[in-house]
Parts: structure tokens; C-alpha cells; sequence
């Protein structure tokens, strides 16, 4: 079977209810007798037979039924012609037994006779993107938008895996221009997407439309964790404008990590004060990173420059590494003043702060009141 799979795999949080019907079937649920269905029943009955089996190419899971679901699609949709949740089952076993082209005209029939059903509404996304058939595709997220919003984020990210493709950015960048109400999914979900980070930071640099401090600061995030450091680094300078810093470095949390990037768990947290101050918590017996964040650094000397609570600062550690570098950190034991002497072997770093409190059974909790980066005078 050569159907395109991604969207329906994607499109999982559509089917949870699916995976409930079938743990009951799995349970061996009583069925009512036949007399007492309705044709809607029947299609719950039909769709407990759906189960995952196997996967595909990336982890993604292929549909099949177990009989008798068929049998009961059949007669459910027989009854109750708009019992389209059978007409989804039919589709699924017709693309397993009956060849693409009778899944496909299930699809088309039943999305002319019920555009509002999601699960059907996926195989028909399926269908367009296996087509490259864009404009439907988007048509059909349009649709998904307005009335599944919950499913929109899971199609969009299926869409991420054209984003590559430049033919395919154009196409996107057109499609957001007008303002679909899907854009704000496609900046938040599109990034998960790991082979589409480095096409979304171009269309990032074309489009506005849908995006947001907290998109961006994700897909920020999914570039570093690509160690597409310097692609990073350019969208920020995007971002910034004015206020770019040669070094990059900051004393917030916008666009972590090119900023502060704080640890935030039961034993380690660092929170930014609405005055501009870091509260740092960190358990006793602990030790390592509490905050991290790039910064771009040409050969030279660099001065770490940090105030706060004299029950913190004697505990806290600093440390600089290249991005690229697999190393662990070399602490540098107390942070009131602390230099670092870059070579021109690499040129972005991780600024790297952390505390030791692995010796103590005491918490340590305080303030700290700055914390600065610059060239050393």
C-alpha cells in the first residue's frame, strides 16, 4: 500500500477517542443486541475495530481493522447514512484490501456528504499532501481551523516536512499572507518537526502573520537544539534589530537560550524578579547547571561580573565552552568576578552558571541582584 501516512499518523489526537473504543473491545465489552443499535451505535462498534498494526518510515504507526469491524461499518452507515465515522472505517479497510483508489473515492464521497467529520477530514488531508495538491491542503487546514481547532496543530505539523522544500516555503509564505486562522499553530507545532528548523528560520525571515514572542522564542529553541547555532544567532539579530548585542548576551529570558535559559525543577530553579533580579533555589546535596545561554565571542578576554546574597554568591560556579565542544563544564569556583580568555578557535560559546551544593544538606535560597558579561577593559 503506497497511501502517505504522516497526516493520519499525526493526526493521532483526532483519534484518541478511537483508542478508548478499542480498549473497551480489547475488555470484551457486552454488545447490545443487533435490534437495539441505531446506525451511530453501530459505527462506535465499528470503530472499536480499528487498531494501530505496525509502523512505517519515522515511527508512524499504520491503521487496520479487526473484523467484524467492516461487517458492522457496512451496516451502520446501511442504517444511518450519516453515521460517517463508518464511512472512516470503510476507508481504512478499503486503502488495506481494495487498493488506493477505493480508499480514495470512500474519502472523496464521504467528504462530500460530511465536511465536518475529523476523521475522515484527515484521510482527505492524507489524500492532498500524497497529491502535493497544496491549495487543497490548505484549504482543507482552513476547514480543520474553523472547526476541529484542536486538530489543527497535529496537520500543520505534518505539513512541516515540506517546509525544505523552497518551492513549498513559497507556497507557505503565500498561504500565511492571508491570514488563515491556522497561522498561529503552524509557528508553535511546525517546529517539532526537526528537518523543518532550518527552512523555518527563512520563512520566519519572509512572515509575520501568526507568529509571536513565544513562537519565536520556540523555534528559536529548535534551532539550538539542532546545534544550528549560527542560524539562531542570525533570526535573533532579525529579531532584535536595535538592541542586538554584539555579544548576545542578556540579562533576560525572551529568547532563551540566547538569554538566560534557567533550570526550572524540584531541586534547581532560578527565577527572574519583576526588579530585574534572579531568586535562585537550589537543593542541598545538588550540584551543576542552574542557567545557561549563547553568546558570540571574538578571540579575546571577557569578564563575568555577578552580585547578590553573601549566602549565595560563595556557592555559585561559572563556565565557558564552545557550543560545539562535548565537554563538560570546567567550573570556575565562586562568580563575583570571574575572567575567561577566548581563543579563535570557536566562536560561539555557552555562558554556563551553576551552583554546588553538593556538600550540604542545607538549601541554599537567595538573590541575586546582577549578573553581568562583557569584554574585560
Amino acid at each position: 500500500m503506497r497511501l502517505m501516512r504522516l497526516v493520519l499518523a499525526l493526526g493521532v489526537a483526532a483519534l484518541a477517542p478511537v483508542v478508548v473504543l478499542q480498549a473497551l473491545a480489547n475488555a470484551k465489552m457486552p454488545m447490545p443486541p443487533a435490534e437495539y443499535w441505531n446506525g451511530f451505535r453501530t459505527a462506535t462498534f465499528a470503530l472499536a475495530r480499528l487498531e494501530a498494526s505496525g509502523e512505517v518510515e519515522g515511527g508512524m504507526p499504520q491503521f487496520s481493522v479487526r473484523d467484524p469491524g467492516p461487517a458492522l461499518a457496512r451496516r451502520a452507515f446501511a442504517s444511518e447514512p450519516l453515521a460517517t465515522d463508518a464511512l472512516f472505517v470503510l476507508a481504512v479497510d478499503a486503502q488495506e484490501n481494495g487498493g488506493e483508489g477505493a480508499g480514495r473515492e470512500i474519502v472523496r464521497l464521504a467528504g462530500q456528504l460530511e465536511m465536518r467529520n475529523r476523521y475522515i477530514g484527515v484521510l482527505r488531508m492524507q489524500d492532498a499532501l500524497a497529491d502535493r495538491d497544496i491549495d487543497a491542503a490548505f484549504a482543507l487546514l482552513d476547514q480543520f481551523a474553523l472547526v476541529n481547532p484542536d486538530l489543527a496543530g497535529p496537520l500543520v505539523t505534518a505539513m512541516a516536512q515540506y517546509v525544505p522544500d523552497p518551492a513549498m516555503r513559497s507556497s507557505l509564505a503565500e498561504a500565511l499572507s492571508r491570514r488563515p486562522a491556522w497561522a498561529s499553530d503552524f509557528w508553535k507545532f511546525a517546529p517539532r518537526n526537526s528537518i523543518a528548523v532550518e527552512g523555518l528560520i527563512d520563512l520566519r525571515s519572509r512572515v509575520d502573520v501568526g507568529t509571536s514572542a513565544e513562537s519565536d522564542g520556540i523555534l528559536l529553541a529548535a534551532a539550538v537544539r539542532q546545534k544550528q547555532y549560527a542560524d539562531a544567532l542570525a533570526m535573533w539579530e532579525r529579531l532584535a534589530g536595535g538592541e542586538a548585542d554584539r555579544l548576545a548576551y542578556r540579562t533576560d529570558e525572551r529568547y532563551a537560550p540566547i538569554g538566560w535559559e534557567f533550570e526550572q525543577d524540584a531541586r534547581k530553579s532560578v527565577n527572574v524578579t519583576q526588579s530585574g533580579g534572579y531568586r535562585i533555589f537550589v537543593a542541598g546535596n545538588t550540584s551543576g547547571t542552574i542557567g545557561r545561554q549563547l553568546v558570540r565571542l571574538s578571540p579575546g578576554n571577557y569578564l563575568l561580573e555577578i552580585d547578590g546574597d553573601s549566602n549565595v554568591m560563595p556557592r555559585l560556579q561559572s563556565a565557558l565552552i564552545c557550543a560545539e565542544s562535548e565537554e563538560s563544564p570546567r567550573w570556575r569556583e565562586g562568580a563575583e568576578e570571574t575572567r575567561f580568555t577566548v581563543s579563535g578557535e570557536c566562536s560561539i560559546h555557552w555562558l554556563i552558571l551553576g551552583a554546588d551544593t553538593f556538600e550540604q544538606s542545607n538549601t541554599l535560597e537567595g538573590m541575586l541582584t546582577r549578573i553581568d558579561f562583557r569584554p574585560a577593559g
